[in-house]
């Protein structure tokens, strides 16, 4: 194991990443070590809490006593930081920092300065977008990076049924929703809509599709993955650069896919993700997740935001944060209580 400081930096938050997202993190090699005197899963319990009780030393408790008082805390994330949901950290008396604070996260502490200076859309109106027909779509017959993945295997995505009922909960959410879904979405369309003003007087704009993190060129892979007909002109993936030229000023973007806080690291400490895209394209907030997330623990979630936020008039950000202690409280039932399903959702933004 590393015992120089700079390498304990750099690995501890990863491996208190793999604990959170792995759904079975007992098969992650060199994670957990069986002991003859217990059961392997109550030595991994053990390891995983002392892993977050010791996170939680090493970078909430210098600033406890700032934190006297406070209900909210923003984080500025760097290098390997990026990659843990502080809210998961558990406290010396076990509760995790989510239950006691409201967290929300800044790419840096000028975007948030930029962002109070900017003026957002009013109203209720929610732009929908999500449940693609992705039996339709056929990558290795398009162009762009969409044929480039499809050269490495990457030619189909199973339909995400969870996200049909994100979409129609939140016709009841309020009255102003303009839904692209089904055989009416491709990127070509929704690019479309970009130019018209279709997308900019929306306060809400929600994405219910897969997502893809950068694995070789952040700033290039990472990718909304929508659909394109045949006969298209588009590659069916809507990339970091392509969210950037959107025209948008939502109070709120809400990236319900997979790993839209995720990115490969910058040398400067920071990540290109399509959270900072869409906060770059005029967004004041953006809700997205750090790892794969559960569709039917995901469809729960985002419902919960949206009840608290447009049905009890509170802000997002209180009202993520509010959605993370019902899980943690099993409000959804014991299963949903494993920060596997909650932890993956950072607010970013104001």
């Amino acid at each position: 194991p590393p015992t120089d400081t700079f390498s304990l930096a750099r690995s501890l938050p990863l491996m208190q990443f793999l604990y959170l997202s792995s759904a079975n993190p007992a098969a992650l090699r060199g994670i957990s070590v069986k002991r003859k005197e217990e059961n392997q899963e109550t030595t991994l319990a053990r390891e995983k809490e002392n892993l977050s009780k010791f996170l939680y030393q090493t970078y909430v408790a210098p600033f406890e006593k700032m934190l006297q008082g406070k209900k909210r805390i923003i984080i500025g994330a760097e290098f390997m930081l990026h990659f843990i949901p502080f809210e998961s950290l558990r406290m010396p008396d076990g509760r995790y920092l989510g239950e006691v604070y409201d967290v929300v996260y800044t790419p840096g502490f000028t975007t948030e300065a930029f962002l109070k200076q900017r003026t957002y859309a009013t109203g209720n109106s929610i732009v929908a977008i999500g449940n693609p027909d992705y039996a339709t779509y056929h990558p290795e017959l398009l162009q762009g990076r969409a044929l480039d993945f499809s050269e490495l295997g990457i030619r189909s995505w199973t339909d995400l049924p969870g996200t049909d009922r994100e979409l129609e909960s939140l016709k009841s959410k309020t009255g102003s929703v303009m839904i692209l879904s089904g055989k009416e979405l491709s990127e070509t369309n929704l690019k479309r809509k970009s130019e018209q003003g279709a997308l900019a007087g929306a306060s809400v704009l929600h994405f219910a599709l897969h997502g893809l993190a950068g694995t070789v060129t952040a700033a290039e892979d990472n990718s909304l993955v929508i659909t394109e007909p045949k006969t298209g002109t588009e590659d069916g993936l809507l990339q970091f650069y392509e969210a950037y030229e959107l025209n948008i000023k939502p109070n709120l973007v809400c990236l319900s896919a997979c790993e839209t806080a995720m990115g490969m690291l910058n040398k400067d400490g920071s990540v290109t993700t399509m959270a900072a895209a869409f906060l770059a394209a005029g967004a004041k907030a953006v809700l997205a997740t750090n790892w794969s997330v559960d569709d039917a623990a995901t469809a729960l979630f985002i419902g919960e935001v949206y009840s608290l936020s447009l049905g009890q008039n509170i802000s997002f950000s209180s009202a993520v944060a509010e959605t993370k202690r019902k899980f943690i409280r099993g409000d959804f039932g014991e299963k949903f209580k494993n920060p596997l399903y909650w932890a993956p959702f950072k607010y970013y933004g104001l």
